[in-house]
């Protein structure tokens, strides 16, 4: 029987029919590319709410209370002066008309200080009276006028603070979308002809949310793929004047082969699923991109060695073949079932789309392994560097073989890692910033109006609470209300509560305007009847039945209660949650029960709470893949241990690169961090491999690989620093780290599963 088995003949049957590898490999992209026409790159916020999250499921429960709609906030600020005047309100007056009239927005979900949804209580006549703050937006507003309106802002709940500044310098617009109807590049470009219409000296306009974000982000787009493009030609350039990289133009297109095909792979994957994808998920493609650089180098730096020695190029390829087969295989299986993992443990629909594109693209390279890269090796002429040539490798080998003492440094440096791991993992939280806030520089556009947002308005940070009471009264009864506002009260006494919106503060409002507005009768009344015929008359004076059913349902029995934060952290939300939790209301014989979760906030807690758990899954997982897959694939416990301390010590130096460098893990850095955890197996598998063989097996290929990877990668995350989105830049920093890492760590493994030369070892000249 042949020397290697059943892998001789395999790829001697590949060498003999190449075009069995070319038609195989060309229906897998036909294919690939086929199925990924019907792939997306559109992606809803709904993709990144976990569905099981109980903040989620509150949403499905009361759809009427919470509705889950793509916001834009339109801010209207004057420099001098205030807004109560006739020529600011007729500008926040058409802009509320100009967001009326674009196309997919929810006509429910718009209000402004000229709309007349937000109304004006009044009581004449022992009547309650419910009008519009600005009764004849279009009008230019007499003295009287201007004054009515802003006693109006100062008596009514939840306008101050909320739609009008505390300073009342500026404005607030929200208007909702549908997620079905809404175009993003369509509405960001009506938002500027807008803003650009009503902008003047004196008047300046801005606006976030959501949809505004995905605007500046198509925008920012063709400046994105700019730099991509750089980055490749940087890299391609800083390769070949190090002269690492001999035979250009044949190992470019052996990577651009295997990535293809693994491209092929994963979006057709995504295709045949019918999922959709985030542009901003792009980014993931770098680190997936590794992978096959790290590949396409490891197996021509092994054949290389190999035609040195044998100098037949059938019989390199085939001892290059049985040498990487099963490292390679290992690993990819490795790296692809951890990925695989998130759709089967995640429950976010966004995460399962990342983790199906990874599966994909790690078919696609095991494709390449055993269909590819042998046929493809065969015809791979040029030289590569040996050791001698490579001075990096022929000082650094030596050395990291060469005695105990570097094995104690070694391990001394990954004990140090290790430590200052676990502490940048206790302080790792998802979600330190609010949803895009870190996407761009701190002066832009986008940036400021977030900035303003939540400097001068408090209804920014929503908290919603759904109460519920089985009683026939509901909350109309009295004692349904003093639970409410117990409650209230309650979650006042944090220090970054900004106020409150519930059925308690209306009926203590309108009871105030019953004692000649005198702020001492601001109380709940004493008798069931009083109250019901307050809530009634507030229900009958209302101008659509969707503005009461945002606040109390049509059996009085549900409520909304919604609390406004001045500030956003991961602190906060945790705070308020537990302060919830810990209510108890006082006995007053009717029963309430609370459910929480709604609002902008109980959602970024849902969504980080699925950020945070996909990526420890990910880790978990891997890990354990990575000891079972080693044993298997490496065929010892020991390469078992060394492969799990290099996924250890590989997300170690990443955590801390996350802490020091106050990079946020949250939904939009996520598709990078989750892509670059499993690219230090592969690179692992090979040093562990080529370390258990004899001395220098493999190693001078293998080192040249590693040393062209970390130059390649280097050079595209330089260029990424330079990137005007500020993700890109935070990424470029990350993966450059990375880089590092994962041709240092082969290094150090290296020294850990080889075995120690004698010190009479001489070094090859240099």
């Amino acid at each position: 029987m042949s020397e290697y088995g059943w892998a001789e003949g395999w790829c001697r049957l590949l060498l003999r029919r190449r075009w069995l590898a070319v038609l195989v490999g060309g229906a897998v992209l036909v294919c690939g590319v086929s199925a990924a026409r019907q792939l997306s790159l559109r992606v809803g916020m709904t993709d990144y709410y976990p569905a099981g999250h109980p903040h989620i499921r509150l949403y499905q429960d009361f759809p009427e209370m919470l509705q889950m709609t793509n916001a834009v906030v339109v801010l209207v600020s004057v420099r001098d002066g205030d807004l109560y005047n006739s020529e600011t309100l007729g500008k926040i007056h058409r802009l509320t008309v100009g967001l009326l009239e674009t196309k997919g927005v929810n006509p429910h979900a718009v209000v402004s200080l000229t709309h007349s949804r937000l109304n004006d209580i009044k009581i004449r006549d022992g009547m309650i009276n419910i009008l519009p703050v600005v009764r004849n937006p279009t009008q230019p507003q007499s003295p009287q006028e201007l004054a009515q309106i802003k006693n109006a802002v100062y008596t009514n709940l939840g306008i101050r603070g909320v739609y009008v500044s505390e300073d009342n310098k500026t404005a607030l617009i929200r208007a909702g979308f549908w997620d079905a109807e809404v175009n993003a590049r369509d509405v960001f470009s009506r938002l500027r002809r807008l803003a650009a219409q009503e902008q003047d000296a004196n008047t300046e306009v801005a606006f976030a949310g959501n949809i505004v974000l995905a605007g500046w982000l198509v925008e920012a787009g063709p400046r994105v793929v700019l730099v991509l493009v750089l980055s490749v030609l940087v890299a391609l350039l800083l390769a070949g004047v190090c002269g690492i990289l001999p035979g250009v133009v044949h190992t470019l297109g052996g990577v651009l082969v295997v990535s293809g095909l693994a491209a092929a792979c994963a979006f057709g994957l995504l295709g045949l699923t019918g999922r959709s994808l985030e542009p901003l998920a792009w980014l993931m493609l770098f680190p997936l991109a590794v992978r096959g650089l790290c590949l396409v180098l490891g197996w021509t730096g092994r054949a290389t060695s190999e035609r040195q020695t044998s100098h037949e190029q059938p019989e390199a390829v085939v001892r290059t073949a049985h040498a990487l087969w099963r490292p390679c295989s290992s690993a990819l299986i490795i790296d692809g079932l951890a990925l695989g993992l998130l759709v089967w443990c995640s429950d976010v629909p966004a995460v399962q789309t990342f983790g199906l594109l990874g599966l994909g693209w790690l078919v696609g390279l095991l494709v390449s392994v055993w269909l590819v890269l042998p046929a493809w090796s065969a015809g791979f002429r040029s030289g590569l560097p040996g050791s001698a040539e490579l001075p990096l490798i022929a000082r650094v080998t030596p050395r990291l073989r060469g005695s105990g003492q570097t094995r104690v440094l070694i391990r001394t440096g990954c004990i140090a890692l290790g430590f200052f791991g676990l502490l940048a993992a206790l302080q790792l939280q998802a979600g330190r910033s609010m949803l895009g806030s870190r996407l761009f520089p701190t002066a832009h556009p986008y940036s400021r109006a977030f900035e303003l947002l939540n400097r001068d308005f408090v209804g920014v940070n929503q908290l919603i609470v759904v109460a519920h009471t089985p009683g026939e009264a509901g909350f109309r009864d009295l004692g349904a209300l003093q639970v409410l506002e117990a409650f209230r009260l309650h979650m006042a006494a944090d220090r970054q509560f900004g106020g409150a919106v519930a059925v308690p503060g209306f009926v203590k409002a309108i009871t105030r305007m019953f004692h000649e507005n005198i702020p001492k009768w601001a109380m709940l009344p004493d008798d069931i009847s009083s109250t019901g015929q307050i809530i009634f008359r507030i229900v009958a004076g209302a101008t659509t039945p969707s503005e009461v059913e945002r606040f109390l349902s049509t059996d009085f029995r549900t409520t909304a209660v919604t609390l406004f934060y001045r500030d956003y952290s991961p602190g906060l939300v945790k705070r308020s949650l537990a302060r919830i939790r810990s209510f108890e209301g006082p006995n007053t014989g009717i029963p309430v029960e609370f459910r929480f979760g709604g609002g902008l906030l109980g959602v970024v807690a849902a969504i980080h709470a699925g950020v945070a758990q996909a990526y420890w899954y990910l880790f978990a997982g891997l890990l354990g893949l990575a000891f079972c897959g080693g044993l298997v694939g490496l065929g010892s416990l020991r390469a078992a241990g060394l492969l799990s301390l290099a996924v250890v010590l590989s997300q170690a130096v990443m955590l801390i690169v996350l802490w020091a460098a106050n990079i946020d893990l949250n939904i939009h850095t996520l598709p990078v961090i989750l892509a670059a955890m499993g690219t230090v197996v592969l690179p692992a598998s090979l040093a562990i491999r080529a370390g258990a063989g004899p001395a220098s097996e493999g190693w001078d290929g293998l080192g040249y690989a590693l040393v062209a990877l970390a130059t390649v990668s280097l050079g595209t995350a330089l260029v990424w620093l330079f990137s005007p989105l500020r993700l890109q830049t935070e990424m470029g920093l990350y993966l450059l780290v990375l880089s590092l890492v994962n041709s240092l760590l082969p290094f150090s493994l290296r020294a850990l599963v080889s075995p120690v030369e004698s010190a009479q070892t001489p070094e090859p000249a240099t």
